[in-house]
Formats: C-alpha cells, sequence, structure tokens
C-alpha cells in the first residue's frame, strides 16, 4: 500500500475527476458493495480510514475501523479520507 501514490498518478486518469460542490480533485473508488465513494487524492498518515485496492475493474475501497486504521498508520500505511469529511462545498 505504501507505492498506491505513485500508481494513482501513473493509471488512474478515468478515476481521477473534480467534486462538483468544491471542485476538489477527487478519486472514485467502489465499495465491497459496490457502491461509488469519492476519496480525496492524496493519502493520509495522520486520518485516513479508507484502505485503496488496485483490481481489474478499477480502484477498490475498504472501509476500515477508527482502532485498526490507526494501528495502520501507526505502522506507517497510508490510508484514504472520504471526501465527505472535507469538502468544503
Amino acid at each position: 500500500m505504501q507505492h498506491m501514490n505513485a500508481r494513482i498518478r501513473e493509471d488512474t486518469t478515468a478515476a481521477v475527476a473534480h467534486c462538483r460542490r468544491c471542485r476538489a480533485r477527487i478519486l472514485w473508488a467502489r465499495t465491497d458493495r459496490g457502491r461509488r465513494m469519492p476519496l480525496d487524492i492524496g493519502a493520509s498518515t495522520e486520518a485516513g480510514t479508507v484502505a485503496l485496492d488496485r483490481g481489474a475493474g478499477g480502484f477498490r475501497a475498504s472501509v476500515i475501523g477508527h482502532n485498526r486504521a490507526a494501528e495502520l498508520r501507526a505502522a506507517g500505511h497510508r490510508l484514504y479520507v472520504p471526501h465527505a469529511a472535507t469538502c468544503t462545498g
């Protein structure tokens, strides 16, 4: 997961968009249940609660509980922040 930012820059032009409300760049991923989830572009070692995996059908977002997310961030994993948490629009 540590190299995910580099992969996002290289091969996600279709998954990257702009938020309709605040115009920030976002990354679209699908949850385990197939719902679309907008994420902030940059991974976070401080606030993220979403693990991102690249699959054949695009990015898969897995929401992680706060305690487990804190453990993963402390171990150096970069997690993503749902855009709904930071949208200013």
